[in-house]
């Protein structure tokens, strides 16, 4: 599901649905959280964090498009496995995540899908994790940069945590938005 600009966050998240309450209250800690800060990298360090509990996952990487490369800027773990610490990537090498920001679809990349990419499933290695959900960040209209969630056990991230992470990567480039025009 694509998020337009005539979505809401809470139409991304499916929280017009009966009994949608702890998804909203979720988006709402969410955007409390990264409201307060003003440094980007920051914001987005607390979002990372933020990404990664609500997805009940073991990692998430924030990244920022350059040149056809993907820039870390921000990362959080919640576990003892090394991930991408300020690591810089070509496009060009990652089809499927090339794939993501163009389209502005999120992928769920396992590690024992068949038909996955062989260098996603190389970063999975390398991390040491079983799963990846590729979310695009958009701000100002255009694809800012990308959040990649991890985990280590066999888990297929589902419709429901690609709409949460989708409401939140939305909400977080809007607040990139915010935090990047001049005053």
């Amino acid at each position: 599901m694509t998020n337009t600009h005539s979505q809401t966050s809470a139409d991304v998240v499916g929280l017009h649905d009966a009994g949608a309450t702890e998804p909203l209250s979720r988006l709402v800690a969410f955007s409390r959280a990264i409201a307060g800060e003003k440094v980007s990298q920051r914001m987005l360090r607390i979002a990372s964090r933020h990404l990664t509990m609500l997805l009940d996952a073991k990692a998430c990487l924030v990244s920022q498009v350059e040149d056809g490369l993907l820039r870390e800027v921000a990362d959080y773990a919640c576990t003892t496995s090394q991930v991408a610490r300020g690591l810089s990537y070509y496009l060009t090498d990652y089809p499927t995540t090339a794939a993501v920001l163009e389209s502005r679809v999120p992928c769920s990349i396992s590690a024992d899908d068949p038909g996955a990419d062989a260098a996603e499933l190389f970063v999975l290695r390398e991390m040491e994790m079983q799963s990846v959900l590729l979310v695009p960040i958009v701000a100002d209209g255009r694809v800012w940069g990308l959040v990649e969630v991890y985990d280590q056990d066999g888990r297929r991230f589902g419709d429901k945590d690609v709409r949460l992470a989708q409401a939140l990567a939305a909400e977080a480039g809007q607040r990139l938005r915010q935090l990047e025009r001049p005053a």
